[in-house]
């Protein structure tokens, strides 16, 4: 999986054009990192796809799926409302 250097290579000089028709710094700065990320591609390119392709092949197995049984829903039991002895039965978050 090596990209050809004339494809780097163009996409180096439109990320430089754009970043010279940048206004702003974090944009210009942008496109600048996307220019030394290709170059760095370019760089070591072929380094770069041997390394991929063996991680393409470590990574071709599957695991089965297993689709689980739709679990049973969960009862709660009601408890009677608690009982104070100022006659508060609990329900209400004013009780106190």
């Amino acid at each position: 999986m090596s990209i050809p250097y004339k494809i780097l290579i163009a996409k180096m000089e439109e990320e430089l054009n754009k970043a010279k028709q940048a206004s702003e710094a974090s944009t210009r700065k942008a496109h600048l990192y996307t220019v030394k990320t290709l170059a760095e591609l370019g760089v070591g390119g072929e380094e770069l796809g041997q390394h991929v392709e063996k991680k393409e092949k470590d990574l071709t197995f599957t695991t089965p799926f297993t689709q689980q049984p739709p679990s049973k829903p969960i009862s709660i039991p009601q408890s009677d409302p608690l009982q104070t002895e100022d006659g508060a039965n609990g329900d209400s978050i004013f009780d106190f």
